[in-house]
């Protein structure tokens, strides 16, 4: 009821503006549009490559719940850009998911504060974060009577409403992610693994943290334009929990992990245009179904 609710007039926007229906569905006109399809797909590649590099090592941190939360966020972020830019035109200049992009960020320092602060009782930090992104979210929501931003696409992700200025951003949250994961691969992988063992050696532990929470962030920023805000936990969580299946080791994990993430985008696209279904929920069935496939993979391999 509260997704019905919220979403009401939006949906009709999307489904009026950017071609969908207002379950989230893929109208098969436009599908050869050049432009279109090489945006949702630059788009749905970069995000299937993101997510199981943040999501393994989140997984590793058993921190998985905190993608949930940064993705609410983005969403808050979201709406205060609309509002923003509808009451300033010159804030108008940022897109609302500049905005989305800018408070995950601001989020995912808070989730760090959070942790620190109750520090017995560290995962207290979810459940503040998300009640505080949920609530200002749906008052914000209410207070501008309709949203005419793609909010259907945001909550249940719309790679064919993806605009350039949406592929750019991911673009550069991607390069930036990607980076920091190269320069700081060994910290991150020690700090992960054994946190005191990296302070004594020297590990400047705390700002590795730092990097490695804005880097989820950017992650679930460029994620929700993909899956959407109620989706992005599920890509980022789910081609890792596959890959611990059929692989063992972190780096072999990973390129599995990686693997059914990039599978599971593309398939999951070309399904949504086939059968005219919700990209975001069809991609993440896909990651399902391949997590069906591992563990049936593991069950035969350990029984034979």
């Amino acid at each position: 009821m509260l997704v019905r609710e919220i979403v009401g007039p939006a949906a009709r926007d999307v489904a009026r503006d950017a071609g969908d229906g207002a379950d989230g569905g893929v109208d098969m006109e436009g599908f050869f549009d050049g432009s279109l399809v090489q945006r949702a797909l630059l788009t749905g590649a970069m995000v299937g490559l993101l997510c199981p590099i943040m999501g393994l090592f989140l997984v590793a941190r058993r921190l998985a719940a905190i993608g949930e939360v940064l993705a609410h966020v983005n969403l808050l972020g979201v709406a205060v850009g609309a509002m923003a830019g509808s009451a300033v035109p010159f804030l108008a200049s940022l897109t609302p998911p500049a905005y989305g992009m800018a408070f995950a960020v601001l989020g995912a320092f808070a989730v760090l504060g959070l942790r620190r602060a109750y520090a017995q009782f560290a995962e207290l930090a979810v459940p503040i974060l998300l009640a505080v992104a949920l609530g200002a979210s749906v008052v914000l929501f209410r207070l501008m009577g309709g949203f005419g931003a793609d909010l259907a696409g945001y909550l249940f992700g719309n790679l064919v409403a993806v605009q350039s200025a949406d592929l750019q951003l991911v673009a550069v949250a991607t390069a930036l992610v990607l980076g920091g994961v190269a320069l700081l691969y060994k910290e991150l992988f020690a700090v992960t693994f054994d946190a005191e063992y990296a302070r004594v050696v020297g590990i400047p532990v705390r700002a590795v943290e730092n990097a490695f929470i804005v880097m989820m962030a950017l992650t679930i920023s460029a994620a929700v334009r993909a899956v959407g805000v109620l989706l992005v936990s599920g890509l980022m969580v789910v081609p890792v929990a596959a890959g611990m299946l059929v692989a063992s080791g972190f780096r072999r994990t990973l390129v599995a992990s990686l693997a059914i993430s990039e599978l599971s985008v593309a398939i999951g696209f070309a399904l949504a245009y086939g059968f005219r279904l919700a990209t975001g929920g069809t991609i993440v069935l896909v990651a399902l179904f391949f997590l069906l496939v591992a563990a049936v993979y593991r069950h035969l391999r350990e029984r034979g």
